[in-house]
């Protein structure tokens, strides 16, 4: 092995199926990986809700195993002399930093995580003298903020308008200043709208997809809560997200800013009646609408020539994504089941009959 990749927030969602696709694409390469959390073999570090059930999200089958090149270290992104040596024991050739705090964290996980962990990390390959030939910041396309126009080019104006955003701008900011004092070679990678096995509920495919098939499972009435369906959003699968991140690695353009998106525009009506589809329900439920961003901007999708020209094309559909979705939550809802049939009488005969017929 003469290569080595570390990965910064290698738990979480994106760290994740990222760490997979490298360890396929790179069989020589060994991967080190950096979290705040306890080693989880078998979930994320977030939760998804199955039915009446809060549990911790299990991570679909293509995640599932022992990666024999795969090395993880326990450390808080803003400790730096711990990230110091870790990087002379590991000396990476490629770095990819994608811990984050997320949208709806308070501020005081979104500033330090976000911002002060961004300059850690390249205060510490500073200080650990590795060199590593490309550096991938992982931001958020949630920067530029309402656009003034369509598509939203790199180039394109930032009015952050909500915390999260400022935080990941903030960010960016610190990450240019100090790779220009340092000579580092980082790449900035603005992130859209993620869909994919295991997506946190915080984002609205994940709570369509969790609603709907506990309606299918007989585990909740034929009701679900929305936000504002009329937006528009660039939605991008996260196994195309890792694929670009791999790109931009080996052939992203240093101190460059790359839109990571599918570059279509998807209304959110559209995500919610796929999905209803999917679960034989299109008409067939209640709608509420019991929540709306203050921040949100009616329109949103990105221009990604720029990406486009390293030769990323998104392999999969916005229904091919939300499909795999939809059928990770009957998957864990069907594992679930099997493990409290025995143990939970007063489990509705809809669903144990249902997660036979799916599971």
């Amino acid at each position: 092995m003469t290569h080595t990749l570390l990965v910064t927030g290698a738990q979480g969602f994106v760290g994740r199926w990222f760490v997979a696709e490298a360890l396929r694409r790179w069989p020589t390469y060994r991967i080190v990986g950096i979290g705040r959390s306890a080693r989880r073999p078998a979930a994320f570090t977030h939760e998804i809700t199955l039915g009446t059930q809060r549990v911790p999200a299990p991570l679909p089958s293509a995640l599932r195993g022992d990666f024999d090149r795969f090395t993880y270290c326990v450390a808080d992104i803003r400790d730096t002399q711990t990230l110091v040596r870790i990087l002379r024991e590991s000396r990476p050739t490629y770095v990819v930093h994608l811990a984050s705090a997320l949208r709806d964290d308070p501020p005081h996980m979104l500033f330090p995580i976000n911002v002060e962990g961004t300059i850690s990390l390249l205060t510490a390959i500073t200080q650990a003298d590795v060199g590593p030939e490309a550096i991938v910041i992982g931001s958020s396309g949630s920067v530029y903020g309402a656009p003034e126009s369509l598509p939203i080019g790199e180039t394109d104006c930032c009015v952050p308008n909500d915390l999260y955003a400022i935080s990941k701008y903030c960010a960016e900011m610190a990450a240019t200043l100090l790779a220009r004092e340092a000579g580092l070679p980082i790449v900035l990678a603005r992130i859209f709208n993620i869909v994919g096995p295991g997506l946190d509920e915080r984002h609205a495919c994940a709570r369509f997809a969790s609603q709907f098939s506990a309606i299918c499972a007989g585990l909740s009435e034929r009701c679900i809560s929305v936000g504002d369906l009329s937006n528009t959003r660039d939605f991008i699968d996260v196994r195309d997200v890792a694929t670009a991140i791999v790109i931009l690695l080996e052939r992203g353009v240093s101190g460059t800013t790359y839109n990571v998106a599918s570059g279509r525009e998807t209304a959110m009506h559209s995500i919610f009646r796929t999905l209803a589809k999917r679960a034989n329900l299109d008409g067939q439920v209640r709608i509420e609408q019991s929540y709306r961003r203050a921040s949100d901007c009616p329109r949103a999708y990105a221009d990604i020539s720029r990406l486009r020209s390293l030769d990323f094309y998104p392999r999969w559909t916005i229904s091919e994504s939300l499909r795999s979705l939809y059928s990770y939550y009957v998957d864990s809802i069907a594992d679930v089941a099997g493990q409290t049939l025995a143990v939970t009488p007063s489990t509705s005969a809809a669903a144990v009959d249902w997660c036979r017929t799916h599971g």
